[in-house]
């Protein structure tokens, strides 16, 4: 069974993310932004065996502790994530150009660094990668890069209501 935790991390208070599978205690690291010995520490106590860090892109509140952890565990940093546990990549750019966001089948989630957050709004540059996060089923639980989660069926509602024709229309149902 896979599952996950939120470390937030640094100044800009980034969702760092652990996930894990319970059996093999292998996890990967998805953005750590900073603090290395506090995650390693969230690690160690968890008895996790680190196999990857993933990022979803390249801003340093995103990739600040990398190459610490990196050496500390002598781990890839993988981009794309080579069948790492059941993550689908979806190409978001838009925040950046090299954005993306990983999608979990199995965890019912989408970790998704800068792209989509909870309650606020898209700016031009991202509401095609928005378009594509909101064709996923709408109980996906969305792990934004800071704040809080929430959920593809509450961000798509959210959109379908503005005055837009960017924005996906209002379903009919």
């Amino acid at each position: 069974m896979l599952k996950y935790e939120i470390l937030v991390v640094g100044q800009m208070k980034t969702n760092c993310y652990l996930v894990w599978d319970d059996c093999l205690k292998e996890t990967v690291i998805i953005d750590p932004g900073d603090e290395a010995d506090f995650i390693s520490d969230e690690i160690e106590k968890r008895q996790l065996k680190p196999i990857g860090i993933l990022l979803t892109h390249l801003h340093s509140d995103h990739i600040g502790a990398a190459k610490d952890l990196q050496l500390i565990y002598q781990i890839p940093i993988l981009n794309p994530p080579n069948k790492i546990f059941d993550f689908q990549i979806i190409k978001t750019p838009g925040h950046t150009t090299g954005s993306v966001c990983f999608y979990s089948p199995t965890l019912q989630v989408v970790f998704t660094g800068d792209t989509l957050f909870k309650d606020l709004p898209a700016r031009g540059e991202n509401l095609d990668s928005i378009k594509k996060l909101l064709k996923l089923p709408p109980t996906t639980v969305v792990l934004p890069g800071h704040d809080e989660a929430t959920t593809i069926g509450v961000e798509a509602g959210r959109y379908s209501c503005q005055k837009t024709s960017l924005l996906l229309p209002k379903s009919s149902n």
